[in-house]
């Protein structure tokens, strides 16, 4: 995927201040949206991650990233990026027609794990010694509710299709996002830091240094492009009225108090990267209380969870401040990645077990015991 990580206000703001600008219903709408995408990401990628006795077939096919692949990500994203940039008028509309479809699959399955989170509140790992239940009113109910799930995908993606409006862009977003961090896995804080290490050059040049090479800041280009609609392939065979054209559903967008046309908008892969850290610091904690080692390293009085979401309000808040302290678009993983890694190493170092975070044997013990358990 490309990450267009940007934050701007899509509007004049030479006339408003700093102060008012963040306090903006809609900036801290888009704040609170984005936090809690990352929280649910989060459980989301982990549930049932280490679950013991879960059947084999039932498990998810997820992508766990290595050293060189951590590498390479940052330059496939520059020449996806890139792609976009110059041959945008070509590749839009396969491009936006992938994305529909992409997008309105992801909104069911997010609509899926989201029905799981809150049918298990408060439950941390699932436990082995209670079965699944497999009665005929169970499975009817679980169909009934996939059939609902579906309709409403649907649903949203066609009033996205015809209207454009940003309620079903940034929901389409969600789905988008937690499928991506529910697909892809970071195995330790050491190839997280390879990779974030990697990306920040990425959006650093691509926010600032491109500007003296296509004279023009390309992120802030590409993310802020409306496609034309694919639909509009059939309405003007059939003489209707054009229908709007689309943003890429690369962004989530919040309208501002200052004006109809006002947006605040951020980037996704400014979701989708720190919900990545996220989740294995989320990993983490139930790896501990998997193996039984959580009084070991001490509780602190907070998990590895509260503390990266924390970090990455934090950071967050930052760039948005920044954003409106330098009037111009910010590459917002500028901020939040180091506000998410200091916070969650030093919460490591706190607990004394930064070595074994940063290496992620933890992680591969935990795994290795679920597995074994699942045979």
């Amino acid at each position: 995927f490309t990450p267009d990580l940007c934050v701007a206000a899509m509007d004049d703001p030479s006339a408003l201040s700093s102060l008012a600008w963040l306090v903006d219903a809609g900036t801290l709408a888009l704040m609170a949206f984005a936090v809690a995408l990352v929280y649910v990401s989060a459980l989301s990628a982990s549930s049932g991650d280490l679950a013991v006795g879960k059947e084999e077939e039932a498990e998810e096919q997820v992508f766990k990233l290595s050293t060189k692949q951590a590498i390479l990500m940052p330059l496939v994203a520059s020449a996806s990026l890139l792609l976009m940039y110059l041959f945008f008028d070509v590749v839009q509309f396969v491009y936006m027609l992938l994305s529909i479809v992409l997008a309105g699959v992801s909104f069911y399955l997010l609509l899926l794990r989201l029905n799981d989170v809150l049918s298990n509140p408060g439950q941390r790992l699932p436990n082995p010694s209670t079965p699944s239940s497999t009665s005929t009113s169970t499975s009817t109910s679980l169909t009934v509710k996939k059939a609902v799930f579906a309709a409403a995908a649907v649903a949203v993606t066609v009033v996205w299709v015809v209207t454009g409006h940003w309620v079903c862009l940034d929901a389409l977003g969600a789905g988008l996002a937690v499928f991506m961090v529910c697909t892809l896995r970071l195995p330790n804080a050491k190839v997280a830091t390879t990779l974030f290490a990697g990306l920040l050059l990425y959006d650093v040049w691509w926010v600032f240094g491109s500007k003296h090479v296509f004279e023009s800041n390309v992120m802030v280009e590409v993310a802020s492009k409306s496609a034309e609609n694919p639909a509009n392939v059939v309405t003007r065979q059939l003489s209707l009225p054009s229908l709007p054209p689309l943003r890429m559903p690369a962004i989530v967008v919040f309208p501002t108090a200052w004006g109809s046309q006002s947006f605040t908008m951020l980037g996704l892969g400014d979701i989708v990267l720190p919900a990545l850290f996220v989740a294995m610091a989320r990993r983490f904690d139930l790896s501990l209380e998997l193996l039984n080692e959580a009084d070991l390293y001490g509780k602190q009085g907070r998990s590895f969870l509260g503390v990266g979401v924390a970090s990455f309000a934090f950071g967050l808040f930052t760039a948005m401040a920044m954003s409106r302290l330098f009037d111009a678009a910010q590459p917002a993983l500028l901020y939040i990645l180091p506000a998410l890694m200091f916070g969650v190493l030093m919460h490591a170092h706190r607990r004394g077990c930064l070595q074994d975070f940063w290496l992620g044997q933890t992680l591969e013990r935990a795994e290795a015991k679920a597995s074994h358990g699942r045979v």
